[in-house]
């Protein structure tokens, strides 16, 4: 049982890592699924299987994909029109966002019109990432100003934002505010910026990196914790093992 519960604690960590790097890097384009316990743990044991046995195909398909975007002269990514993100499911295998208007575009993709065709898991939607990174861009470049100088100085609706991520599962761009409520998030779109692209979550103060792929509060206690329990876990394993 305590091997299993390892097992489960070290997926939750690698997979937490892995998102936490791709998030401070400022790409977002890795969603993570967790594999949540079940309640079977012979469930478990034949779900991480199944996770691992499909992982690494999954992470080599999201490699040629990444190198497989054309680059701009100051070596940033170039998304195609019908690319809105990747990532692994929760079985281990790719999971793609298709832009649903561009999804012939995608099927003649040289990388992944194949990954397509052979019955990759795949979501459509109406917003490319390149989109919502551009999106992303204006809004946080509008909230600098007014925070920094013009006629809006010191606008309670910019200072209220804490952090802003494209998050590619609900394809749009999430605005953290502190102050969570409707006047306040009214009050951002009359006076900040308003798009359907555009969705709201509370959050905490903690931020880093001016609005863009930020390592959150949320994300790095979780990833603390997990951390902490696989330490209790493994200490509490050798103390077994010494006094028997």
């Amino acid at each position: 049982m305590i091997k299993k519960l390892i097992c489960a604690l070290i997926v939750m960590l690698v997979a937490t890592i892995i998102l936490a790097v791709v998030a401070s890097a400022g790409q977002n384009q890795i969603c993570l699924t967790f594999i949540v316990p079940a309640e079977d743990a012979e469930a478990d044991i034949i779900r991480d299987e199944v996770f691992f046995a499909n992982e690494g195909e999954a992470i080599h398909q999201l490699e040629a994909i990444r190198r497989g975007h054309p680059r701009a002269a100051d070596g940033s990514i170039i998304y195609p029109d019908f690319y809105a993100g990747s990532g692994l499911y929760r079985d281990g295998t790719i999971w793609l966002f298709i832009v649903e208007a561009k999804l012939e575009e995608a099927l003649n993709h040289d990388i992944i019109g194949p990954i397509l065709t052979d019955g990759a898991q795949h979501v459509l939607v109406e917003y490319s990432y390149a989109e919502l990174r551009e999106l992303q861009r204006i809004v946080f470049d509008i909230i600098s100003e007014r925070r920094t100088s013009g006629g809006r100085r010191n606008c309670r609706y910019a200072y209220n934002v804490s952090l802003g991520v494209v998050d590619i599962r609900y394809n749009r761009v999430t605005i953290g505010i502190v102050r969570y409520n409707e006047a306040m998030i009214a009050g951002f779109r009359r006076y900040v910026y308003d798009s359907p692209m555009i969705m709201f979550e509370q959050s905490g103060r903690i931020s880093h990196g001016g609005g863009y792929g930020r390592f959150t509060f949320g994300l790095m206690a979780l990833t603390m914790l997990s951390i902490v329990v696989i330490v209790i876990t493994v200490i509490v394993v050798r103390r077994r093992v010494c006094t028997r």
